[in-house]
C-alpha cells in the first residue's frame, strides 16, 4: 500500500507566515498545478520557467515568464531527482534580479 500525502496546505501555511514580497516560481510545466494551487491559497503571485530539452535530454534553454526583480523567489517543484532543473532555475532567477531564492520540493 502507498499513501499519497498532499503538502499544498503545509507549504501554503509556511509561505503565508513568512511572506515578505515573495513570488512563487514553477521551474517547469510539471509543477505549475501545485504552484497555482499555492498561489490561490496564499494570494502570492507566480512566475513560470519554460524549459526546453535537447535531443539527449539535457536542458537546452530556460525562459522566465514573469518578473522576479527585487523579490524573494520561491521555487516550488513537484519532484526532484538530480535537482539540475532547480539549480538552473535558481541561477536564472538570480540573473533576472531576484534578491533571494529558496526552493521547496514535494
Amino acid at each position: 500500500p502507498v499513501s499519497n500525502i498532499q503538502t499544498t496546505h503545509l507549504i501554503s501555511k509556511y509561505l503565508r507566515d513568512k511572506s515578505d514580497d515573495i513570488i512563487l516560481v514553477s521551474p517547469d510545466a510539471g509543477a505549475m498545478k501545485k504552484v497555482t494551487a499555492i498561489s490561490e491559497m496564499t494570494g502570492l503571485p507566480f512566475a513560470l520557467i519554460h524549459k526546453e530539452r535537447a535531443s539527449d535530454g539535457t536542458i537546452s534553454r530556460m525562459t522566465l515568464v514573469g518578473d522576479v526583480a527585487g523579490r524573494k523567489a520561491v521555487i516550488v517543484d513537484d519532484m526532484a531527482d538530480t535537482c539540475g532543473t532547480v539549480m538552473r532555475a535558481a541561477d536564472l532567477l538570480v540573473e533576472m534580479g531576484a534578491r533571494d531564492v529558496e526552493a521547496v520540493m514535494t
